[in-house]
């Protein structure tokens, strides 16, 4: 293995006259990116799989990635299958951002969020440049039950009080949401710590509810079965 000096790489980066540009990350990949020139959908995976709900103020890890899948799960399990995709993408943007959490964003936060999100869907060819407002509900639902599951004491009480659901909401699905994914999964964690057949896994799986037009649910559960060894029906 060849050391490497870093210091004088530094230096030399230094005396290149090289700048690198403002408002620009580097991805997991090594790719250069903005807002205006979006990751691919590998490096939004990595990424979204390190990133922590909640800021990671949990009991447990539990990253955006599995947020996502569980959204996905919960449009599925509600019969909207046409929004399946959406699901697994609607938070794409944390890549860059983070998990900002809800109390902490402001209109030019949400604003550049949306922004960030229309070029991504655009730049994947998705036929879609927003968030379907089902896909919204889909994640407050989430977000009451992984509050629920995931954060100490009545936290997710005051979290429910503060969304636009209800309890019965909540309680119509509760069962065969992440309570019961995490009790089929019997090596759970491989979703919340995600390695890359994982990642290729969920790939594929976009790449093939990007083309389909029909049977979005069942290539889904396809997905599930074959990913995290979860065995799923509508009525479990």
């Amino acid at each position: 293995m060849v050391k490497r000096n870093i210091v004088n790489e530094i230096n030399a980066y230094r005396d290149s006259g090289i700048v690198a540009f403002k408002h620009q990350i580097y991805t997991y990949s090594g790719k250069l990116c903005s807002v205006e020139d979006p990751p691919s959908m590998e490096d939004i995976l990595v990424s979204l799989g390190r990133v922590a709900r909640f800021s990671g103020n949990t009991i447990w890890d539990f990253n955006v990635f599995a947020h996502s899948v569980h959204v996905a799960y919960i449009l599925w399990r509600l019969g909207f299958d046409h929004l399946i995709l959406q699901g697994l993408v609607h938070d794409a943007t944390e890549c860059m951002f983070g998990d900002i959490p809800t109390p902490f964003k402001n209109k030019a936060t949400r604003e550049l969020e949306k922004y960030a999100a229309s070029n991504i869907f655009r730049s994947q060819g998705y036929n879609f440049e927003s968030t379907d407002p089902l896909v919204s509900y889909a994640d407050r639902i989430s977000l009451v039950m992984e509050a629920r599951l995931l954060l100490q004491g009545d936290a997710w009480k005051n979290i429910l009080r503060s969304v636009e659901i209800t309890q019965k909401d909540v309680d119509l699905i509760e069962t065969h949401c992440l309570d019961k994914l995490v009790g089929y999964c019997e090596n759970y964690k491989n979703l919340f710590r995600p390695k890359k057949l994982i990642y290729k896994n969920t790939i594929e799986l976009i790449h093939k509810l990007k083309s389909l037009t029909a049977h979005h649910g069942d290539a889904f559960q396809d997905y599930m079965e074959h990913t995290f060894g979860v065995s799923v029906s509508r009525g479990s």
